[in-house]
């Protein structure tokens, strides 16, 4: 089941999907939840960047290329439980805050992920970008039980483009414009483009969430004082 829109996403992200399941397959055996989040944190604390490599970053950021596009394989014959997406808009007042969250349904290789019977499907990621307008998305599950999504979103600074993979074992990620999120840590992502052509990102943790609970999820978003003051700096 592939359901997507005309697009010319960018999939360079593709090839830091491909990395991240290999690095996830040979990682540490001491690489666990506490420093997942402990990483997660860092990003999202000013204190501990790099800016004197952030700075020789923002030189060659205009020659950045794409190696890779998008393409169609062959692939075994598979059942899928369906996976999509959904458009959202974060209601923060004077502030246009838009964006996606992509979900996977219930299936016989992930149904241990789900911590009640009466959940059908888990949301996986939910990317928020401010001054975002959705372009072109995209949910896959060609690589079942392994599922993708992708997409762009335009702002006055720059497009943003991103990818995430969910894995049956409940591990996920998402890039956003290469810069990765292990989504143990957090499935909420915050971005805000620069009119230095730059990011800035912040990740938040959040509880279970299924597709029919983000509405009520995203009004308690809209008043969380650390998404307010990431929004408005």
């Amino acid at each position: 089941m592939i359901a997507f829109k005309k697009s010319t996403i960018s999939y360079t992200l593709c090839l830091a999907t491909f990395c991240l399941v290999y690095v996830t397959g040979n990682a540490q055996k001491n690489w666990n939840k506490e420093q997942i989040v402990e990483r997660a944190q860092n990003q999202n604390n000013p204190q501990k960047w790099n800016m004197k490599m952030f700075e020789e970053d923002k030189k060659s950021m205009d020659n950045i290329r794409r190696p890779l596009l998008d393409g169609v394989f062959p692939v075994a014959k598979y059942n899928t439980p369906g996976t999509g997406y959904t458009y959202v808009q974060l209601p923060i007042n004077g502030i246009q805050v838009e964006g996606i969250a992509t979900f996977v349904r219930k299936g016989e290789f992930n149904e241990a992920n789900f911590p009640d019977s009466i959940y059908k499907n888990q949301v996986n990621l939910i990317l928020l970008v401010l001054d975002g307008k959705n372009k072109n998305n995209l949910v896959s599950s060609r690589n079942h039980p392994y599922y993708l999504a992708g997409g762009t979103l335009k702002t006055k600074a720059r497009k943003v483009e991103w990818l995430t993979i969910k894995s049956p074992d409940n591990a996920s990620f998402a890039v956003v414009n290469m810069k990765l999120f292990d989504l143990r840590a957090g499935i909420v992502v915050l971005i805000a483009p620069q009119k230095d052509k730059t990011f800035r990102a912040y990740q938040l943790e959040a509880p279970f969430l299924s597709a029919e609970r983000l509405t009520d999820y995203l009004k308690e978003l809209a008043n969380n004082k650390e998404v307010i003051d990431f929004f408005k700096q």
